[in-house]
């Protein structure tokens, strides 16, 4: 009885397992490599988008921050007791330019002194006028009177200004805001103002609240 013997070459096997693993390896790698391409060909445009994106909130917060700043101008003295006006003509430009946002402070008109700016009503329409004083009559009956005459001007001015029509004295001057100030109160400024701070409210405040939708249905979408 014959007795057939195979013999296998223990090496085969393990070669065989090698190249299968280094095959495995190869394509694994080809993956590995195809995704990083991908994604280095992603990165640029994501580190646009990123760029856009920081920039916008800086914008945003620039923006936000001007605002609150302008209203606590326009706003947060006048609760102090201060008025604001807008200097409309040059007739004090050295001291309150053109387009200047001036704050007036009430002022007691017995101790206003002559070389003292006074802002007051000057007529029955109601201009105010902010010159300074060059001159005080006192009548037999103790009422105050005050002779004005702007810096730039040649003459005093021919009407005097009887105690009761002064407003006070400036004490603040923010030189170009008049303009802002005096356009944003009156149509079509006003309108402006409104639509665009409703605007960059929404620009503020919507991306976010529309983020915070989209991941609560994602987690929606992963607990179902």
């Amino acid at each position: 009885m014959k007795i057939k013997v195979e013999m296998y070459d223990e090496e085969v096997l393990p070669l065989t397992t090698t190249i299968r693993r280094e095959t495995n390896m190869n394509t694994e790698s080809v993956i590995v490599e195809d995704e990083l391409k991908t994604e280095n060909r992603r990165e640029p445009k994501e580190r646009k988008l990123r760029g856009f994106a920081l920039w916008g909130a800086r914008i945003k917060t620039a923006l936000v921050v001007m605002m609150a700043v302008f209203a606590a101008i326009l706003v947060g003295l006048r609760l102090t007791g201060f008025r604001s006006f807008t200097v409309m003509s040059g007739s004090m430009a050295k001291s309150y330019p053109v387009g200047s946002l001036i704050y007036v402070s009430p002022v007691n008109y017995q101790d206003l002194q002559i070389g003292d700016v006074i802002s007051y009503v000057a007529n029955d329409e109601g201009t105010v006028v902010t010159h300074r004083i060059v001159d005080i009559e006192i009548d037999e009956e103790g009422t105050y009177r005050f002779r004005t005459k702007g810096d730039e001007n040649n003459t005093a001015d021919s009407k005097l200004v009887h105690y009761k029509n002064i407003l006070g004295t400036p004490v603040i001057t923010i030189p170009y805001i008049g303009y802002i100030a005096y356009n944003i109160q009156q149509p079509p400024g006003i309108y402006i103002t409104l639509v665009a701070g409703t605007l960059l409210l929404a620009w503020t405040f919507l991306p976010s609240t529309l983020e915070e939708r989209r991941k609560t249905a994602r987690k929606n979408v992963i607990i179902n």
